[in-house]
């Protein structure tokens, strides 16, 4: 923040606007730019810093809250928040009459100059240290603090107005640019920068003199004040005042300066993000507290910046956002060497009693190197009327044993006075990772999987019947999306075990062949995928089975192509029919949407394989299994470099419900 507050005390209500003190970036702004700052900071640090990113956040507003305290320690607080380069007797650009050293400004003007024009890079260099002394300490809370309120002195380095002395546009007729275009700009097109706005994760070293970084930082950011003055002239002329509600002047103003509102906000992040590496490597890189919540805190796709496709997810952007489905997992990591087990049950649960209130489905093979037991019988009966097990590939008989002593129990007339139960159990391979023969799996386990299946976030990665997966040359395992269009909901659940490295394609990127380090102790393998989707959309089999279809187009976006060998499958199903176990009327009648307004649903499965793929990439960690073959996790910083340097890195987003 800089002290234009002062400016609208007197003319606030003069210039029509109605407001109060103006924030450096505002609230907004400021928690925008620490959040992507804190994600993109490198290994080792970014499990620490994702943890806390809301709380850095938070606390990147403090220098404007201490700004207004009345307490003697924040005497003269305002002026850390801006400089006045253009004061004359700094002389002219790049102003050779301002000594960068602090002392020797203060002989040369007085300190009195500076509480009247500013000392932001000062404020930078020296509030820096109080960084690297919170990190050497170790206490979290003080490092968080720190951190987030050094922060807001870097972020509002970058915004042009603090670096001049028109940071209003007083002397140009501009008055109220500031606060329009750094608060009341960023908050109508906040959703177009909660994407745009990122760090560089190439640029991510620390700064060799920080000191004459946070020159730099300013000279650069005035060089940009007259663009921003210019944008602002040209989106007011013809307009009367007041601007603040007028929506023409700030269309205008995104058209001519939202390039630069997005520049300047993804440089800040990039350079608090590279300020607090330096800190860390001048307390001699001391390892970082996280919360016991965190430590294998989730990641996925959305938080690294990555956003596939156009449509809005649900609510959790996973297959439990259709209503009534749930996912439960068990998962085995028993042993090392020879003996080492690497393997789990996934259990997706469609609805309550499904015995009895039985939904539409239907299966559909891309590839068919591989099992689906029960296939045959939903697509001639066209539904589905048990969960849906995923396993490795040598456990299928005794997970499929397991669903049949879990129906017992809960149906206790199957198979005496009411039907028998085909179990549906899809299998991927996990040989590389775990000794598959030994087939640790019992009834039990799979009576736990099924039971403790719940609506909600669904744990991806190495969990469940994805622990001991390898896809693309990278750890694999379950991973989940969902999107909602035309007001149904799609939600896909992938098993990832397919697909060779230098075909990974990440949102259209090649990043596979880009992707030269990290090669798992396992040779190249064709793989498999079991895809899993579930919809409100009332559909019929046949048209499920369309859907099924379309799930293997966003599986080829990631780069598969379906080898000779690899088992590629897809189960679909609706939760917004019922079909009744033994129908007393010979008759059934159905409402279903009709056959041409399926292509919503059809974009919805596509993007929703594709980026459930990613997911289980992103959320994979290195894993060590049998005979102590390694496989590693897909590098999040070189991901995040790679699709930068492609444009295709965007903020990450959380899932956007479409209620």
């Amino acid at each position: 923040m800089r002290r234009i507050w002062a400016l609208w005390i007197g003319i606030g209500v003069a210039i029509g606007l109605g407001i109060g003190p103006a924030y450096g970036w505002g609230d907004l702004g400021h928690r925008l730019i620490t959040r992507a700052a804190a994600r993109a900071m490198p290994e080792p640090l970014s499990a620490f810093f994702r943890a806390y990113a809301d709380s850095l956040a938070e606390r990147s507003l403090d220098p404007d809250r201490w700004r207004k305290m009345e307490d003697p320690q924040y005497q003269g607080e305002g002026a850390n928040h801006f400089i006045d380069l253009d004061y004359e007797a700094f002389g002219r650009f790049p102003f050779p009459e301002l000594p960068r050293d602090r002392k020797a400004a203060y002989e040369k003007f007085g300190a009195a100059t500076f509480e009247q024009y500013g000392k932001l890079p000062w404020r930078i260099a020296e509030y820096l240290e109080e960084v690297v002394a919170a990190m050497e300490s170790g206490d979290p809370e003080r490092i968080v603090a720190t951190a987030g309120a050094f922060a807001h002195y870097v972020e509002d380095a970058h915004m042009p107005l603090h670096c001049t002395i028109n940071y209003d546009g007083q002397y140009t007729g501009q008055r109220g640019v500031h606060g329009l275009w750094e608060i009341y700009l960023v908050e109508r097109y906040a959703q177009e920068l909660e994407a745009a706005v990122v760090a560089d994760p190439g640029a991510l070293t620390p700064l060799e003199d920080p000191a004459a970084a946070a020159w730099e930082i300013v000279l650069d950011s005035y060089a940009e004040h007259f663009d921003l003055l210019n944008a602002d002239r040209r989106a007011r002329a013809g307009l009367s005042e007041p601007l603040r509600e007028n929506e023409l002047y700030f269309q205008r103003l995104w058209d001519y300066s939202g390039a630069l509102c997005r520049q300047q906000m993804s440089a800040a992040a990039t350079m608090v993000a590279r300020y607090w590496l330096t800190a860390w490597e001048r307390a001699g890189r001391p390892p970082l507290p996280t919360p016991e919540t965190s430590t294998k805190a989730p990641v996925r796709a959305r938080d690294l910046g990555i956003r596939i496709g156009t449509l809005p997810t649900g609510r959790w952007n996973a297959i439990t956002d259709v209503e009534g489905v749930r996912v439960g997992h068990v998962t085995l990591i028993q042993g090392e060497g020879a003996d080492a087990i690497r393997t789990g049950i996934t259990a997706i649960v469609p609805r309550e009693d499904i015995w009895h209130h039985k939904v539409p489905a239907a299966t559909y093979t891309f590839n068919g190197n591989g099992e689906v037991t029960g296939a045959h019988w939903i697509n001639e009966a066209g539904r589905l009327e048990v969960p849906i097990l995923l396993t490795g590939t040598l456990n299928i008989p005794r997970v499929a044993d397991g669903v049949i002593e879990w129906m017992r129990r809960v149906h206790p007339e199957m198979g005496l006075r009411d039907d028998v139960v085909l179990p549906v159990v899809a299998e991927c391979s996990d040989a590389w990772l775990s000794n598959a023969p030994l087939r640790p799996i019992t009834a039990e386990l799979v009576i736990q999987a099924i039971e403790s299946a719940a609506s909600g976030p669904v744990p991806e990665g190495a969990v469940g019947a994805g622990t001991g997966m390898v896809s693309y040359s990278f750890k694999g395992g379950i991973g989940t999306a969902s999107r909602v269009v035309d007001g149904y909901t799609v939600g896909v659940l992938v098993l990832a075990n397919g697909g060779r490295r230098p075909e990974l394609r990440v949102d259209g990127v090649p990043v596979g062949r880009l992707l030269t380090e990290k090669w798992p102790e396992v040779p190249a393998s064709d793989g498999s995928f079991i895809l899993v989707i579930a919809t409100d959309a009332p559909l019929t089999s046949r048209q499920l089975q369309r859907i099924c279809k379309r799930a293997f187009v966003g599986l080829a976006r990631t780069g598969t192509v379906g080898r000779h060998g690899s088992g590629d499958f897809a189960i679909a199903f609706s939760t917004a029919l019922e079909i009744p176990h033994f129908p007393e009327d010979p008759k059934v009648s159905l409402t279903i949407l009709e056959d041409s307004k399926l292509n919503g649903l059809f974009t919805a499965t596509m993007e929703a394989t594709e980026e459930a793929v990613l997911n289980a990439l992103v959320a994979a960690e290195d894993m060590v299994g049998r005979n102590g073959v390694r496989v590693y996790a897909i590098p999040h910083d070189r991901l995040r470099a790679i699709l930068y340097q492609h444009g295709r890195l965007f903020g990450a987003t959380p899932s956007s419900s479409a209620e």
